[in-house]
């Protein structure tokens, strides 16, 4: 069955290559704690590995979004960016990660990684994001920083 999605303004992207024991657990992760595997969205950097590639094939079964990048790794911002940019009319948050972090929640001095404490704080950001208020959100390209700063 296909889960309802819990808070549709939410969407997970990740750049990925031939990670698949990684990618196994984010996938596992957020569709566990999210409820929907259409809320998130893998752009891979055309895997070669074909345990990945067989994970991405499963990955879209489940309704994860895939798209594939040919181009230079020096291209990962713009490539992210613009699958970012094409799905922000969907979603209030966007949130881009790395295959090695999982979204979780800090609580009452530790953290959590329980859907119903995920949930419950994207529940409380839902109305704000976005609307300048609390906390404001949307697509930024991603750009080159060093420890001094970001340019």
């Amino acid at each position: 069955p296909t889960p309802s999605r819990p808070h549709p303004t939410t969407l997970l992207f990740l750049f990925n290559r031939d990670s698949p024991h990684m990618l196994r657990a984010w996938l596992d992760h957020h569709v566990s704690v999210l409820g929907d595997a259409r809320a998130l969205h893998v752009v891979d950097h055309a895997s070669e590995d074909l345990e990945t590639r067989a994970l991405l094939d499963e990955a879209r079964a489940m309704g994860v979004q895939v798209t594939t990048y040919h181009g230079p790794f020096s291209g990962k911002q713009d490539a992210l960016s613009a699958v970012m940019r094409a799905r922000a009319p969907q979603a209030h948050l966007l949130v881009p990660l790395d295959v090695d972090e999982f979204v979780g929640v800090y609580r009452r001095g530790s953290y959590s990684f329980r859907r119903q404490d995920v949930l419950g704080e994207l529940a409380r950001l839902g109305p704000t994001v976005g609307q300048g208020k609390r906390y404001k959100f949307g697509v930024a390209d991603a750009r080159p920083c060093d420890a001094r700063a970001c340019l």
